[in-house]
């Protein structure tokens, strides 16, 4: 699956307005349906106005394809709480055994680790100001 596949699937899944996303990140109708219905290339520039636009989307799946489409996002103190209520009751009033404390606690800290693996990805797109104007809008 090509990055304009993944924006598309993107688009349907999150059901966004393409028309009201596409005029966010600067584009008009041509462009959007160029790299939508043909395949054209997406610059650097107007992928990191996607991103900057898409709080929801992962850059790296984005980009890459590798993980989940969606960011998953947790604030420090949601987290708190989520490894409190693990080591209470798994929140849901059963106790949880060590096994189960312990593998929640790892989903958890790998969530965290990707989000900021995400963060990074995108602080170092919006470093990169490469001259991709001849790739295209």
């Amino acid at each position: 699956m090509t990055i304009n596949q993944r924006l598309s699937q993107y688009i349907v899944t999150e059901k966004v307005s393409a028309p009201e996303f596409y005029k966010k990140i600067g584009v008009d109708k041509n462009v959007w349906s160029g790299w939508i219905n043909s395949g054209r290339a997406i610059s650097v520039t107007k992928l990191q106005e996607i991103v900057a636009n898409a709080p929801t989307l992962n850059a790296r799946w984005l980009l890459t394809g590798e993980g989940e489409m969606l960011n998953c996002i947790i604030s420090g103190k949601d987290t708190k709480i989520l490894i409190q209520n693990v080591n209470n009751k798994g929140g849901n009033g059963n106790t949880l055994s060590e096994d189960e404390k312990s593998r929640w606690i790892k989903d958890l800290q790998k969530i965290i680790q990707l989000q900021e693996e995400n963060m990074l990805l995108k602080e170092s797109m919006e470093k990169k100001n490469v001259d991709m104007s001849f790739v295209g809008n």
